[in-house]
């Protein structure tokens, strides 16, 4: 093998690091989300969770247990979290996300 080709798989090798530790990062978000049981939009948005269009849930004002502020919030998994569909209820459906 040259060193073109040696060094090409290389890169490959550490993108494949870099594209498992960014998937191994979005469940632990996930995971994190359900942890909690219940968050805001802010903190679900960060940690990678997006609210299927059309989907209605009930929110009720509390503090959030992941940034400790007082605001609306909902179950975790009325959030679909399109990265992780190992634990999203919505990645069979069909709606736009």
């Amino acid at each position: 093998m040259g060193a073109f080709s040696q060094a090409f798989a290389r890169i490959n090798t550490r993108n494949a690091d870099v594209d498992k530790e960014i998937a191994d990062a979005d469940l632990a978000n996930a995971k994190k989300a359900q942890a909690a049981g219940y968050l805001c939009g802010e903190c679900a948005e960060l940690l990678g969770g997006r609210w299927p269009k059309g989907h209605r849930a009930t929110f009720h004002p509390a503090t959030c247990p992941l940034c400790q502020v007082c605001r609306p919030i909902a179950s975790w998994d009325d959030w679909s979290w399109p990265k992780t569909p190992e634990i999203d209820r919505w990645a069979n459906e069909t709606r736009e996300i």
